[in-house]
This record gives C-alpha cells, sequence and structure tokens, in this order.
C-alpha cells in the first residue's frame, strides 16, 4: 500500500484507539480490508 497510485479514491481514517470506545468497537467489529503478511 501507498508504493504505487491507484485510479480510484482511498479514504484511510486514523484513529487515537488507547482508550477510545469507537475504536473499542471497531477493532471487534469492522475487519481490515489489509494486514502485512506474518501479522
Amino acid at each position: 500500500l501507498g508504493r504505487v497510485q491507484v485510479p480510484w479514491p482511498v479514504n484511510l481514517v486514523l484513529l487515537d484507539v488507547a482508550q477510545d470506545l469507537v475504536g473499542d468497537w471497531m477493532r471487534e467489529k469492522v475487519r481490515p480490508f489489509y494486514r502485512r503478511e506474518g501479522r
């Protein structure tokens, strides 16, 4: 990701989820669309 520009718009959401109820909910409910190998 980030090495080649894609022809479609990409939305990126960055959250500080150290102690955040929305971040906790997202970690439990929302599946990441991309994960690095070995993680």
